[in-house]
């Protein structure tokens, strides 16, 4: 399930969320109350096929696109996309 503030600004009618957070936490709050299981980062990359970010190597690839690494992992731009 995706949530976040790009996706929906509500949190409930009438109710702007606050943060993404937020939204996440009302999710979450909502699947296991139905009986659901939440994924975890490494059950979620599994899911996906995703390599994580302690096996790709960002520096390598950015510097063939061209793009200078910045003092967080990976290159500016990426370090918050990958968990």
């Amino acid at each position: 399930m995706r949530v976040g503030l790009d996706d929906n600004l509500w949190i409930g009618k009438g109710q702007l969320a606050h943060s993404n957070a937020q939204q996440v936490a009302k999710i979450r709050r909502i699947l296991e109350e139905l009986g659901l299981e939440i994924a975890t980062p490494e059950d979620t990359r599994e899911i996906l096929n995703l390599k994580g970010k302690n096996n790709v190597n960002f520096l390598a690839a950015n510097a063939t696109a061209g793009l200078e690494p910045s003092s967080h992992h990976g290159a500016r731009g990426n370090s918050g996309i990958l968990s």
